[in-house]
Protein backbone atom coordinates (compact mmCIF):
# COMPACT_ATOMS: atom_id res chain seq x y z
CA UNK A 1 0.00 0.00 0.00
CA UNK A 2 2.99 2.57 0.82
CA UNK A 3 4.64 1.76 -2.86
CA UNK A 4 0.98 2.55 -4.33
CA UNK A 5 0.37 5.54 -2.23
CA UNK A 6 4.34 7.16 -3.45
CA UNK A 7 3.82 6.55 -7.18
CA UNK A 8 0.18 8.57 -6.59
CA UNK A 9 2.34 11.14 -4.57
CA UNK A 10 4.77 11.24 -7.66
CA UNK A 11 1.74 11.45 -10.14
CA UNK A 12 0.73 14.58 -8.27
CA UNK A 13 4.12 16.09 -7.81
CA UNK A 14 4.59 15.99 -11.85
CA UNK A 15 0.94 16.40 -13.47
CA UNK A 16 1.60 19.83 -14.66
CA UNK A 17 4.13 18.80 -17.13
CA UNK A 18 1.61 16.53 -19.39
CA UNK A 19 -0.97 18.92 -19.03
CA UNK A 20 -1.80 22.23 -20.64
CA UNK A 21 -4.27 23.49 -19.62
CA UNK A 22 -6.39 23.13 -15.49
CA UNK A 23 -9.29 23.86 -13.92
CA UNK A 24 -9.02 26.37 -11.21
CA UNK A 25 -11.62 28.16 -8.28
CA UNK A 26 -10.51 30.94 -6.38
CA UNK A 27 -12.15 32.30 -3.52
CA UNK A 28 -11.44 35.64 -3.04
CA UNK A 29 -10.85 37.19 0.19
CA UNK A 30 -13.41 40.10 0.12
CA UNK A 31 -13.42 41.20 3.56
CA UNK A 32 -17.38 40.01 4.20
CA UNK A 33 -19.50 38.30 1.70
CA UNK A 34 -18.61 35.65 -1.31
CA UNK A 35 -16.50 36.06 -4.44
CA UNK A 36 -15.89 33.24 -6.37
CA UNK A 37 -13.59 33.06 -9.80
CA UNK A 38 -13.69 29.68 -11.86
CA UNK A 39 -11.42 29.45 -14.69
CA UNK A 40 -9.64 27.57 -16.87
CA UNK A 41 -5.69 28.08 -16.83
CA UNK A 42 -3.60 27.59 -19.69
CA UNK A 43 -0.06 26.94 -18.14
CA UNK A 44 1.90 27.68 -21.33
CA UNK A 45 0.74 31.42 -21.92
CA UNK A 46 0.11 31.81 -18.19
CA UNK A 47 -3.23 33.17 -18.94
CA UNK A 48 -7.15 32.46 -18.27
CA UNK A 49 -8.80 31.10 -21.63
CA UNK A 50 -12.33 31.08 -19.89
CA UNK A 51 -13.33 32.74 -17.08
CA UNK A 52 -16.60 32.60 -14.67
CA UNK A 53 -17.14 34.91 -11.33
CA UNK A 54 -19.67 34.47 -9.29
CA UNK A 55 -21.13 37.41 -6.64
CA UNK A 56 -18.80 40.41 -5.35
CA UNK A 57 -18.48 40.39 -1.80
CA UNK A 58 -19.81 43.48 0.32
CA UNK A 59 -16.30 46.11 -0.07
CA UNK A 60 -16.52 48.53 -2.45
CA UNK A 61 -14.96 46.91 -6.03
CA UNK A 62 -11.53 48.85 -5.48
CA UNK A 63 -10.87 47.14 -1.98
CA UNK A 64 -10.50 43.52 -2.23
CA UNK A 65 -12.04 41.93 -5.45
CA UNK A 66 -10.53 44.06 -8.01
CA UNK A 67 -7.21 44.21 -7.58
CA UNK A 68 -7.27 40.42 -6.93
CA UNK A 69 -8.56 40.27 -10.63
CA UNK A 70 -6.61 42.41 -11.68
CA UNK A 71 -3.63 40.30 -10.54
CA UNK A 72 -4.81 36.81 -11.27
CA UNK A 73 -6.14 37.67 -15.10
CA UNK A 74 -3.86 40.32 -15.71
CA UNK A 75 -5.51 43.23 -17.02
CA UNK A 76 -6.58 46.98 -15.85
CA UNK A 77 -9.97 46.16 -16.70
CA UNK A 78 -10.94 42.45 -16.30
CA UNK A 79 -12.98 40.77 -18.77
CA UNK A 80 -15.41 37.76 -17.74
CA UNK A 81 -17.06 35.27 -20.06
CA UNK A 82 -19.48 34.96 -17.22
CA UNK A 83 -20.38 37.50 -14.40
CA UNK A 84 -22.95 35.74 -11.66
CA UNK A 85 -24.85 36.95 -9.00
CA UNK A 86 -27.17 34.37 -6.94
CA UNK A 87 -29.00 36.61 -5.18
CA UNK A 88 -30.25 40.71 -4.21
CA UNK A 89 -27.61 40.43 -0.89
CA UNK A 90 -25.41 43.68 -0.56
CA UNK A 91 -22.64 41.35 0.33
CA UNK A 92 -23.12 39.26 -2.86
CA UNK A 93 -23.47 42.27 -5.09
CA UNK A 94 -21.20 45.22 -4.60
CA UNK A 95 -18.25 44.53 -5.80
CA UNK A 96 -20.27 43.69 -8.90
CA UNK A 97 -21.41 46.96 -9.52
CA UNK A 98 -17.90 47.69 -11.20
CA UNK A 99 -19.21 46.57 -13.87
CA UNK A 100 -21.47 50.24 -14.68
CA UNK A 101 -18.65 52.37 -15.39
CA UNK A 102 -16.36 49.11 -17.26
CA UNK A 103 -13.93 48.56 -14.40
CA UNK A 104 -15.33 44.70 -14.76
CA UNK A 105 -16.46 43.66 -17.85
CA UNK A 106 -18.58 40.58 -18.67
CA UNK A 107 -19.46 38.86 -22.19
CA UNK A 108 -22.82 37.51 -20.23
CA UNK A 109 -24.53 38.32 -17.49
CA UNK A 110 -26.40 35.42 -15.25
CA UNK A 111 -28.80 36.68 -12.36
CA UNK A 112 -32.06 35.88 -10.50
CA UNK A 113 -33.93 37.84 -13.27
CA UNK A 114 -37.27 39.07 -12.13
CA UNK A 115 -37.00 42.30 -14.33
CA UNK A 116 -38.12 43.13 -17.42
CA UNK A 117 -35.24 42.35 -19.16
CA UNK A 118 -35.86 43.90 -22.57
CA UNK A 119 -35.60 47.35 -20.85
CA UNK A 120 -31.34 45.82 -19.78
CA UNK A 121 -30.91 43.87 -23.11
CA UNK A 122 -32.99 45.01 -25.75
CA UNK A 123 -31.53 42.18 -27.83
CA UNK A 124 -32.55 39.52 -25.93
CA UNK A 125 -36.41 38.00 -25.21
CA UNK A 126 -39.15 38.33 -23.30
CA UNK A 127 -38.92 35.91 -20.33
CA UNK A 128 -41.37 32.57 -20.94
CA UNK A 129 -44.93 33.20 -19.50
CA UNK A 130 -44.42 30.56 -16.84
CA UNK A 131 -41.05 32.30 -15.96
CA UNK A 132 -42.82 34.22 -12.90
CA UNK A 133 -41.09 35.86 -9.99
CA UNK A 134 -41.85 34.89 -6.87
CA UNK A 135 -43.94 37.37 -5.02
CA UNK A 136 -41.67 37.58 -2.19
CA UNK A 137 -38.32 38.68 -3.98
CA UNK A 138 -37.27 42.29 -4.08
CA UNK A 139 -35.04 43.09 -7.14
CA UNK A 140 -32.14 45.24 -6.15
CA UNK A 141 -32.69 48.83 -8.09
CA UNK A 142 -28.92 49.07 -7.73
CA UNK A 143 -28.45 46.25 -9.57
CA UNK A 144 -30.45 46.85 -12.34
CA UNK A 145 -29.16 50.22 -12.93
CA UNK A 146 -25.87 49.16 -13.02
CA UNK A 147 -26.92 46.62 -15.57
CA UNK A 148 -28.55 49.36 -17.62
CA UNK A 149 -25.28 51.90 -17.67
CA UNK A 150 -22.98 48.42 -18.39
CA UNK A 151 -24.99 47.78 -21.24
CA UNK A 152 -25.13 51.07 -22.82
CA UNK A 153 -21.31 51.49 -22.57
CA UNK A 154 -20.78 48.23 -24.18
CA UNK A 155 -19.59 46.76 -20.95
CA UNK A 156 -21.54 44.07 -20.63
CA UNK A 157 -23.23 41.91 -23.97
CA UNK A 158 -25.43 39.26 -23.10
CA UNK A 159 -27.90 38.27 -20.38
CA UNK A 160 -28.46 34.09 -20.06
CA UNK A 161 -32.10 33.67 -19.69
CA UNK A 162 -32.10 29.65 -20.73
CA UNK A 163 -30.76 28.58 -17.43
CA UNK A 164 -33.26 29.90 -14.56
CA UNK A 165 -37.10 28.94 -15.71
CA UNK A 166 -37.70 28.20 -12.50
CA UNK A 167 -41.10 26.48 -11.38
CA UNK A 168 -42.81 22.76 -10.83
CA UNK A 169 -43.81 22.77 -14.57
CA UNK A 170 -42.90 20.36 -17.30
CA UNK A 171 -41.19 23.35 -19.01
CA UNK A 172 -38.79 23.84 -16.36
CA UNK A 173 -35.03 24.29 -17.25
CA UNK A 174 -33.76 23.81 -13.87
CA UNK A 175 -31.09 21.52 -14.43
CA UNK A 176 -29.31 22.96 -17.28
CA UNK A 177 -25.96 22.48 -17.35
CA UNK A 178 -24.15 25.63 -18.85
CA UNK A 179 -20.78 24.73 -20.78
CA UNK A 180 -17.81 26.77 -19.15
CA UNK A 181 -15.36 25.08 -21.91
CA UNK A 182 -13.21 22.45 -22.28
CA UNK A 183 -9.62 21.06 -21.35
CA UNK A 184 -8.10 18.23 -23.28
CA UNK A 185 -11.46 17.53 -24.86
CA UNK A 186 -13.48 17.22 -21.23
CA UNK A 187 -16.11 19.46 -20.85
CA UNK A 188 -16.12 22.06 -17.62
CA UNK A 189 -19.53 22.42 -16.63
CA UNK A 190 -21.69 24.80 -14.33
CA UNK A 191 -25.43 23.07 -13.63
CA UNK A 192 -28.05 25.27 -11.67
CA UNK A 193 -30.03 22.86 -9.03
CA UNK A 194 -31.46 25.36 -7.00
CA UNK A 195 -32.93 28.81 -7.68
CA UNK A 196 -35.98 30.94 -6.50
CA UNK A 197 -36.84 28.86 -3.99
CA UNK A 198 -37.29 25.82 -5.96
CA UNK A 199 -34.66 22.76 -5.87
CA UNK A 200 -33.90 19.73 -7.76
CA UNK A 201 -34.52 16.32 -6.17
CA UNK A 202 -34.16 12.67 -6.98
CA UNK A 203 -37.30 12.60 -8.96
CA UNK A 204 -37.67 16.37 -10.19
CA UNK A 205 -38.49 19.76 -8.70
CA UNK A 206 -39.13 20.38 -4.77
CA UNK A 207 -41.10 24.16 -5.42
CA UNK A 208 -40.63 26.35 -2.92
CA UNK A 209 -43.23 24.94 0.39
CA UNK A 210 -42.96 29.07 2.06
CA UNK A 211 -43.47 31.51 -0.88
CA UNK A 212 -44.24 34.46 1.46
CA UNK A 213 -41.06 34.39 3.12
CA UNK A 214 -39.06 37.18 2.21
CA UNK A 215 -35.40 36.35 3.16
CA UNK A 216 -33.66 36.95 -0.15
CA UNK A 217 -31.13 33.80 0.75
CA UNK A 218 -34.59 31.60 -0.25
CA UNK A 219 -34.46 32.59 -3.25
CA UNK A 220 -30.67 31.79 -3.93
CA UNK A 221 -28.76 30.39 -7.27
CA UNK A 222 -27.26 26.70 -6.45
CA UNK A 223 -24.14 25.42 -8.70
CA UNK A 224 -22.52 22.30 -9.11
CA UNK A 225 -19.30 22.35 -11.28
CA UNK A 226 -18.50 19.59 -12.73
CA UNK A 227 -15.21 18.58 -14.84
CA UNK A 228 -14.61 14.60 -15.14
CA UNK A 229 -15.21 13.04 -12.15
CA UNK A 230 -14.45 16.56 -10.21
CA UNK A 231 -17.77 17.68 -8.73
CA UNK A 232 -17.71 21.34 -6.24
CA UNK A 233 -20.68 22.68 -5.27
CA UNK A 234 -21.58 26.54 -4.85
CA UNK A 235 -24.69 27.15 -3.22
CA UNK A 236 -25.02 31.12 -2.22
CA UNK A 237 -26.73 31.57 0.92
CA UNK A 238 -28.94 28.51 0.27
CA UNK A 239 -31.00 27.15 3.67
CA UNK A 240 -31.01 23.68 5.39
CA UNK A 241 -33.82 24.66 8.01
CA UNK A 242 -37.32 24.93 7.89
CA UNK A 243 -37.35 27.61 10.44
CA UNK A 244 -38.51 31.30 9.54
CA UNK A 245 -37.71 33.23 7.56
CA UNK A 246 -35.74 30.10 6.17
CA UNK A 247 -36.60 27.09 3.91
CA UNK A 248 -34.86 23.72 3.28
CA UNK A 249 -33.27 23.34 0.33
CA UNK A 250 -30.12 21.03 1.15
CA UNK A 251 -32.92 18.08 2.10
CA UNK A 252 -33.80 17.51 -1.91
CA UNK A 253 -30.44 18.74 -3.01
CA UNK A 254 -28.85 15.36 -1.16
CA UNK A 255 -31.43 13.46 -3.12
CA UNK A 256 -30.91 14.62 -6.23
CA UNK A 257 -26.91 14.30 -5.25
CA UNK A 258 -27.20 10.33 -4.82
CA UNK A 259 -29.24 9.75 -8.27
CA UNK A 260 -26.88 12.22 -10.10
CA UNK A 261 -23.79 10.26 -8.22
CA UNK A 262 -24.75 7.17 -7.47
CA UNK A 263 -21.68 5.90 -6.66
CA UNK A 264 -17.75 6.63 -6.15
CA UNK A 265 -14.71 5.24 -4.11
CA UNK A 266 -11.48 6.09 -2.20
CA UNK A 267 -8.52 5.67 -4.40
CA UNK A 268 -7.55 2.40 -2.11
CA UNK A 269 -11.32 1.22 -2.89
CA UNK A 270 -12.05 0.43 1.19
CA UNK A 271 -14.59 3.36 1.17
CA UNK A 272 -17.91 3.61 -1.15
CA UNK A 273 -20.66 6.54 -1.40
CA UNK A 274 -23.25 7.69 -3.42
CA UNK A 275 -24.16 11.74 -3.84
CA UNK A 276 -20.14 12.64 -3.32
CA UNK A 277 -18.87 15.88 -3.71
CA UNK A 278 -14.95 16.68 -3.53
CA UNK A 279 -15.88 19.62 -2.14
CA UNK A 280 -18.14 23.04 -1.60
CA UNK A 281 -18.09 26.57 -0.59
CA UNK A 282 -20.26 26.43 2.83
CA UNK A 283 -23.63 27.35 2.49
CA UNK A 284 -24.14 31.11 3.76
CA UNK A 285 -21.16 31.42 4.96
CA UNK A 286 -21.21 28.90 7.26
CA UNK A 287 -24.61 29.80 9.03
CA UNK A 288 -26.48 27.61 11.42
CA UNK A 289 -29.19 27.96 9.38
CA UNK A 290 -27.19 25.44 6.74
CA UNK A 291 -25.17 23.22 5.85
CA UNK A 292 -27.49 20.14 8.04
CA UNK A 293 -25.33 17.47 9.34
CA UNK A 294 -27.29 15.29 6.98
CA UNK A 295 -26.36 17.56 4.01
CA UNK A 296 -22.45 17.99 5.05
CA UNK A 297 -22.70 13.63 5.40
CA UNK A 298 -24.69 12.85 2.17
CA UNK A 299 -21.29 14.81 0.12
CA UNK A 300 -18.64 13.20 1.73
CA UNK A 301 -16.55 15.79 0.81
CA UNK A 302 -12.57 16.39 1.17
CA UNK A 303 -12.18 20.36 1.78
CA UNK A 304 -15.18 22.74 2.30
CA UNK A 305 -14.42 26.75 1.86
CA UNK A 306 -16.10 29.44 3.97
CA UNK A 307 -16.37 32.69 2.91
CA UNK A 308 -16.44 34.85 6.46
CA UNK A 309 -16.20 38.09 8.00
CA UNK A 310 -15.91 39.80 10.92
CA UNK A 311 -19.70 41.25 10.41
CA UNK A 312 -20.85 40.83 14.73
CA UNK A 313 -24.65 40.71 13.71
CA UNK A 314 -23.60 37.33 11.41
CA UNK A 315 -21.13 35.87 13.71
CA UNK A 316 -19.66 33.95 11.60
CA UNK A 317 -19.13 30.75 10.53
CA UNK A 318 -20.97 28.84 13.31
CA UNK A 319 -19.96 26.44 16.00
CA UNK A 320 -22.63 24.07 14.40
CA UNK A 321 -21.29 24.02 10.74
CA UNK A 322 -17.50 23.35 12.37
CA UNK A 323 -18.73 20.22 13.78
CA UNK A 324 -20.98 19.09 11.36
CA UNK A 325 -17.81 18.91 9.35
CA UNK A 326 -15.46 17.74 11.71
CA UNK A 327 -18.14 14.54 12.31
CA UNK A 328 -17.97 14.08 8.71
CA UNK A 329 -16.24 10.98 6.78
CA UNK A 330 -14.83 11.53 3.80
CA UNK A 331 -13.71 9.70 1.02
CA UNK A 332 -10.36 11.47 0.55
CA UNK A 333 -7.14 8.97 1.44
CA UNK A 334 -4.28 10.42 3.87
CA UNK A 335 -1.01 8.95 4.01
CA UNK A 336 1.86 9.99 5.98
CA UNK A 337 4.62 9.40 2.88
CA UNK A 338 3.97 13.01 2.68
CA UNK A 339 3.25 15.65 5.35
CA UNK A 340 1.33 17.67 2.17
CA UNK A 341 -1.31 14.82 1.76
CA UNK A 342 -4.66 14.88 3.82
CA UNK A 343 -8.12 13.70 3.41
CA UNK A 344 -9.92 16.72 5.08
CA UNK A 345 -9.47 20.35 4.07
CA UNK A 346 -11.22 24.02 5.79
CA UNK A 347 -10.30 27.13 4.58
CA UNK A 348 -11.67 30.01 5.94
CA UNK A 349 -11.50 33.10 4.54
CA UNK A 350 -11.47 35.08 7.54
CA UNK A 351 -12.14 34.05 11.11
CA UNK A 352 -13.18 35.46 14.45
CA UNK A 353 -14.26 35.20 18.29
CA UNK A 354 -17.78 36.74 18.77
CA UNK A 355 -19.21 37.56 22.28
CA UNK A 356 -21.14 34.12 22.84
CA UNK A 357 -19.86 32.87 19.50
CA UNK A 358 -16.26 31.39 20.07
CA UNK A 359 -15.62 30.40 15.95
CA UNK A 360 -11.59 30.92 15.91
CA UNK A 361 -11.39 28.83 19.20
CA UNK A 362 -13.63 26.59 17.99
CA UNK A 363 -12.18 26.04 14.61
CA UNK A 364 -8.53 25.91 16.54
CA UNK A 365 -9.65 23.35 18.82
CA UNK A 366 -11.38 21.13 16.47
CA UNK A 367 -8.89 21.40 13.51
CA UNK A 368 -5.69 22.93 14.03
CA UNK A 369 -2.71 20.28 13.98
CA UNK A 370 -4.97 17.18 14.06
CA UNK A 371 -3.64 14.49 12.04
CA UNK A 372 -5.17 14.10 8.28
CA UNK A 373 -6.39 17.71 8.56
CA UNK A 374 -5.56 20.38 6.71
CA UNK A 375 -6.61 24.23 8.52
CA UNK A 376 -6.34 27.83 7.50
CA UNK A 377 -7.43 31.18 7.70
CA UNK A 378 -7.29 34.16 5.83
CA UNK A 379 -6.70 37.14 8.58
CA UNK A 380 -3.68 34.71 10.15
CA UNK A 381 -1.75 37.60 10.43
CA UNK A 382 -2.26 41.44 10.88
CA UNK A 383 0.05 42.50 8.08
CA UNK A 384 -1.83 40.25 5.72
CA UNK A 385 -4.61 38.66 4.24
CA UNK A 386 -5.24 35.78 2.33
CA UNK A 387 -7.58 34.15 -0.14
CA UNK A 388 -7.85 30.10 -1.54
CA UNK A 389 -7.13 28.74 -4.85
CA UNK A 390 -7.84 25.34 -6.24
CA UNK A 391 -5.97 23.56 -8.44
CA UNK A 392 -7.82 20.36 -10.02
CA UNK A 393 -5.40 18.28 -12.08
CA UNK A 394 -6.42 17.17 -15.17
CA UNK A 395 -4.28 13.64 -15.54
CA UNK A 396 -7.05 10.94 -15.26
CA UNK A 397 -9.83 13.21 -14.78
CA UNK A 398 -12.61 11.29 -16.23
CA UNK A 399 -11.81 8.41 -13.86
CA UNK A 400 -10.34 10.17 -10.33
CA UNK A 401 -10.48 13.00 -8.75
CA UNK A 402 -7.35 14.98 -7.03
CA UNK A 403 -6.33 18.32 -6.41
CA UNK A 404 -4.63 21.42 -4.51
CA UNK A 405 -5.33 24.28 -2.11
CA UNK A 406 -2.94 26.86 -2.11
CA UNK A 407 -3.21 30.27 0.08
CA UNK A 408 -2.88 33.49 -1.91
CA UNK A 409 -1.78 36.51 -0.89
CA UNK A 410 -4.15 39.31 -0.68
CA UNK A 411 -3.28 41.02 -4.20
CA UNK A 412 -3.54 37.63 -6.10
CA UNK A 413 0.06 37.59 -7.28
CA UNK A 414 1.94 34.80 -4.43
CA UNK A 415 0.83 30.62 -3.79
CA UNK A 416 1.57 28.54 -0.98
CA UNK A 417 0.67 25.30 -1.37
CA UNK A 418 -1.37 23.89 1.92
CA UNK A 419 -2.53 20.23 0.76
CA UNK A 420 -2.82 17.40 -1.67
CA UNK A 421 -6.04 15.51 -1.89
CA UNK A 422 -6.30 12.15 -3.80
CA UNK A 423 -10.29 12.86 -3.51
CA UNK A 424 -11.89 9.97 -5.13
CA UNK A 425 -12.18 7.35 -7.80
CA UNK A 426 -14.79 5.41 -9.83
Amino acid sequence: MKIYLISLLLTCCTYAGFAQQELRIHHINVKNGDATLIGIYDNGTQKYTRTMLIDGGSASPGERLLPYLKQTLNSDHPKLNYVALTHYHDDHYTGLLAIKDGDLQADSVIDQGGYQMNDIFPNQTLPDTHEVKPGAMVVYTGWTSALTKAVANDYVRGHVTGLFHYGNTAESDLGHKLLLGTIQGIPVTLECVAGWGNTLNGSGITSDLSPTRTNANNFSLAFILNYGQFRYFIGGDLGGDRKSPYIDQETPLTTYLNKDFPSAWSWNHTKQAAGHICGFKANHHGSEHSNSIAFIQGMSPAITVVSAGEQKSWKLPRPDYLQHFSDETPLSVWTTVSNEVYNKGIYVTNLYDFEGIPSKTTAMETFANKPGVSFDYGNATTEAYSSYMIKIKPDGINQKSQFQVYRVDNSGSSTVLLANFLCHSL
